[in-house]
């Protein structure tokens, strides 16, 4: 299994899920790729050089997620989500990680996220960002 690989199954598992829910209701939940959903506050932080996968957004239930590769390591991108989360407003609830594994929980009013990073190799490291409205 390559280092991608953990990020990319989770979020295959939520394409499909999500693809079944649209079956019932076209207008609850869209699938994209290559760009920021709507539905993510314009002050999230995105760091420069970042590429944007696939994304998801449940309407109806309100969640966000989305993929982004990042040219930095692991260390280095959960540093840049930690500092910039906070000069934006977000409250970091945890941070907790390794040099391939870093995992930030963070909220705003009623907003309610994760960060999750992922070493990907010389690429850089993989990301889901998970976005919660209440």
């Amino acid at each position: 299994m390559t280092a991608r690989r953990p990020l990319l199954v989770p979020f295959a598992v939520l394409v499909l899920v999500a693809a079944l829910g649209a079956c019932k209701s076209p207008q609850r939940v869209s699938v994209g790729e290559g760009d920021i959903p709507e539905s993510v506050p314009d002050d999230f932080p995105i760091p420069a050089g970042a590429t944007v996968g696939l994304s998801i957004v449940d309407r109806e239930a309100h969640q966000t997620e989305f993929v982004l590769t990042v040219p930095q390591g692991v260390e280095e991108a959960a540093q840049y989500f930690l500092v910039n989360l906070v000069s934006s407003g977000y409250v970091v609830e945890s941070s907790t990680g390794s040099d391939t594994r870093w995992n930030i929980r963070f909220s705003r009013d009623t907003l309610r996220g994760t960060v999750r990073i992922e070493e990907g190799g010389a690429a850089g490291c993989g990301v889901v960002v998970s976005i919660n409205r209440s």
